[in-house]
């Protein structure tokens, strides 16, 4: 299996398995329900961001260049 092959199977499984929250064919308390489910897309958009800004940054700060270039 390739990797497109992997990453849209997992896309697929975790779309269902919110769809399936969403549409609450999955019971769970009301209070998880009402509040959680449906705000859990944006939370993991914001958290993805994070991760990306995190990766970034931690890119910048060991970022390695030759000693030459390197002032006097």
């Amino acid at each position: 299996m390739t990797r497109a092959q992997q990453t849209v199977s997992l896309a697929l499984l975790l779309s269902s398995l919110y769809l399936s929250l969403y549409l609450e064919l999955i019971p769970l308390p009301a209070v998880i329900q009402q509040d959680i489910v449906p705000v859990l897309p944006f939370w993991l958009l914001v958290s993805f961001g994070a991760w990306l800004l995190l990766r970034l940054g931690w890119g910048m700060f060991t970022f390695r260049d030759t000693p030459r270039r390197m002032p006097s």
